[in-house]
């Protein structure tokens, strides 16, 4: 590797190094030590091939066999090198791992993941609901990264108060939305409804920005399960959604509702 780096091939081997590091943090001690044999193994060529490179046309030789000699002499000190600083690397980075794991904060939010993960596994059954077989309706869970960005950062955050959170699309990309907010307008008005859901009326478009691509992929994969009418169990991470706002889903939205009011 040392013989690399003085040939300028560093640029070439440093993303491999760079996931073998990452993947001994994050605990993947298999993977890293794949990626650790492969960046071995990049070392021996590399310095092979800088070895002709640096001395095949800028020296004068007794012979082919002085130079194949001098050649070997290179690749053996470059294999020995590698050894010594793949191990050196291995324990500086398990070490530093150790200790990453063993900080408070760390294990707060390890404990934190682990506590919203098993509640989540431990809601994973969803209610039965009876509803005509024409609606094309699903349950799923929110992934939890995307659950973060929409009680934190999302323009409908405020809607995460316990209450579940029905959302709802208008404008004119949805044919429908009139007949839809007919629909929906008794269910609102009822105090023992309104006690148990909020109620979003979402735009069908619009420009929205984002304060992290992180942000940006979150609303895309939320948009993609809920784009005309959904449910959100604000307590479980659970979401009931139609594919295919039409009459016959406005007719039955409040025999819907009232199956997921105790849900």
């Amino acid at each position: 590797m040392i013989w690399a780096i003085f040939n300028g091939a560093w640029r070439d081997i440093w993303p491999v190094f760079l996931i073998q590091v990452l993947f001994f943090i994050v605990g993947q001690f298999f993977l890293g030590f794949v990626f650790g044999i492969l960046f071995f193994l990049l070392e021996i060529y590399i310095g092979k091939k800088g070895n002709e490179w640096a001395y095949y046309g800028t020296k004068k030789w007794k012979d082919l066999e002085h130079f194949r000699k001098v050649q070997r002499n290179w690749v053996g000190a470059s294999i020995a090198a590698s050894i010594i600083l793949n191990f050196s690397l291995t324990f500086i980075v398990m070490l530093f791992g150790m200790s990453l794991a063993a900080n408070p904060a760390f294990k707060v939010r390890k404990k934190a993941q682990a506590k919203q993960a098993k509640k989540l596994e431990k809601s994973s059954e969803y209610p039965t609901i009876s509803v005509s077989k024409d609606i094309n309706y699903s349950f799923s869970t929110i992934k939890l990264e995307t659950l973060d960005y929409l009680k934190s950062r999302s323009e409908i955050k405020d809607y995460f108060d316990g209450k579940k959170l029905v959302i709802y699309f208008t404008g004119a990309d949805c044919p429908y939305a009139q007949v839809f907010e007919k629909a929906l307008e008794p269910i609102k008005n009822s105090s023992t409804m309104s006690s148990v859901f909020n109620f979003y009326a979402a735009e069908a478009s619009g420009m929205k920005t984002f304060s992290s691509q992180e942000d940006a992929q979150a609303d895309i994969d939320f948009n993609n399960s809920c784009h005309e009418f959904c449910v959100i169990n604000t307590k479980n991470g659970q979401m009931f959604a139609i594919d295919g706002v039409g009459e016959t889903e406005a007719s039955t939205v409040g025999l819907i509702l009232f199956q997921l009011a105790n849900w």
